[in-house]
């Protein structure tokens, strides 16, 4: 049975060490993907206005995905946003930050990364006080949650911050791990303005109080994230996939972090197109890859293909697939997370 085999990319899909179901939309109320513009893609509709913020590159060193703040005057503000952005008993604020200054002396509490205006609602700061960051949150018994942590300034870092109402509990993440805990009291957050300021903050006195440095993807959630959602949201954009040549799939894979970004091992699939089968080149350093998984599935989730990676190149015979259609391509480590995932379309 001959068949065509199109290897195309999945547009933009960059999936991290765990499944895409834990990149949840659940309790999502404002996402800031910064796709060359400051609009919210959470369906909310609560788009920012850039002042004095520049595109730059980000985290993945994509142009032109990210924002660049001044620290003084830049920052992007959001108007007239209605109670879809006022979460009351609990809140999460996840972030990319590539600061560029040093907290201490003159900087030491005006670094907003994102503030909600007004004498009470919710700010993450960078700097504040004597600590490197603090979540605050205004209401009946304001709550101060700091970590006197410095994230390498000059790298990319993600920064998480929670507080549920009703636990009493409120936790800072940096790099996808735990800084600080605080357990306090349980109260219900207020909000008396209807702005959303990222990246900086004019304050009462006129003082501007701005971040330094780039800023990426931005999401807010009324409700506490696991620690497998952090996780997922920490990891996303590791793994990237392009098309190098026109016959050949390239899964670049990083297993060292990302500061910056350090690819081992590439796993090639081709030619493209093909008559009866493909061929999958785990690369030189496939060993690395030891307990892997490759898994290809068809458009009903059936699972039509599996191996471990254990050599380096192995060709699949296209006979005993059932169709025309499309196919998915699972990379998937050794606890069982997808890594990375691509599109295949049999003609």
């Amino acid at each position: 049975m001959k068949k065509n085999l199109i290897l195309t990319v999945l547009l933009s899909l960059f999936i991290g060490l765990s499944s895409i179901a834990q990149i949840s939309q659940n309790g999502l109320i404002a996402h800031y993907p910064f796709h060359g513009n400051a609009y919210d893609e959470s369906c909310n509709g609560n788009n920012g206005t850039v002042v004095g913020a520049t595109l730059t590159t980000d985290r993945s060193g994509k142009i032109n995905e990210a924002y660049s703040f001044n620290g003084a005057t830049n920052k992007i503000k959001v108007y007239n946003i209605g109670t879809d952005l006022n979460p009351v008993n609990e809140i999460s604020i996840s972030v990319f930050i590539k600061p560029t200054q040093i907290c201490g002396g003159s900087i030491a509490g005006n670094s907003r990364i994102l503030r909600k205006a007004g004498a009470s609602g919710y700010m993450l700061s960078w700097c504040q006080g004597n600590n490197k960051l603090e979540l605050r949150l205004d209401g009946t018994n304001p709550l101060n949650i700091s970590v006197d942590e410095t994230p390498l300034v000059g790298n990319w870092h993600h920064i998480v911050a929670t507080y549920s109402g009703i636990t009493g509990i409120g936790k800072i993440y940096i790099d996808g791990n735990v800084a600080v805990t605080s357990t306090g009291n349980q109260y219900k957050m207020q909000h008396s303005d209807t702005t959303l300021f990222i990246g900086g903050f004019t304050g009462s006195m006129g003082e501007e109080e701005g971040f330094k440095g780039s800023i990426d993807d931005v999401r807010i959630y009324d409700r506490v994230l696991s620690v497998s959602e952090i996780s997922a949201l920490y990891n996303e954009g590791i793994v990237k996939c392009t098309i190098t040549v026109t016959d050949t799939l390239v899964i670049n894979e990083n297993l060292t972090g990302f500061n910056p970004v350090t690819f081992q091992n590439k796993i090639k699939i081709y030619p493209n197109p093909t008559n009866d089968a493909i061929t999958i080149d785990c690369g030189s350093n496939y060993s690395i890859l030891n307990g892997y998984t490759i898994k290809i599935t068809n458009s009903l989730s059936q699972t039509v293909y599996t191996s471990l990676i254990n050599k380096q190149i192995s060709t699949i015979d296209l006979n005993s697939w059932s169709g025309k259609g499309i196919y998915f391509i699972y990379l998937i480590d050794g606890n069982s997370n997808t890594v990375d995932i691509r599109k295949i379309i049999l003609q």
